[in-house]
């Protein structure tokens, strides 16, 4: 084993209003867990499992933001060598400053979704 330690499993929690519907409770609560079966840093990545009661959006991109901040808190506030995330019919993709394909976002890490 390493003398650094490895980062296992974590888990978000983010809280928002309700949306203005009433269609879900005052206070919305979002828990995104992070989870590898050989623990994230081994496995270079890691499922992400969400859980909530609801959780309103207005465009794909507020997810999208949640799930780039917790990708830079796992690498340790460095993004890893994605640029930019694009999603297109449920596939995504990072691309460069060029907007070449590098590889797909770690969202799809395990599947596409």
């Amino acid at each position: 084993m390493s003398d650094k330690p490895k980062l296992i499993k974590c888990s978000f929690t983010f809280e928002q209003d309700g949306n203005g519907n009433g269609t879900t409770d005052e206070i919305e609560t979002l828990t995104i867990e992070c989870e590898a079966s050989l623990g994230i840093d081994n496995d270079e990545g890691c499922f992400y499992v969400l859980k909530t009661d609801g959780w309103s959006i207005d465009s794909v991109n507020e997810l999208q933001e949640l799930f780039d901040r917790i990708n830079k808190s796992i690498q340790g506030g460095k993004q890893p060598d994605q640029t930019h995330c694009k999603c297109n019919g449920g596939y995504c993709y990072a691309t460069n400053e060029n907007g070449d394909i590098v590889k797909p976002c770690e969202i799809n890490k395990g599947g596409s979704k």
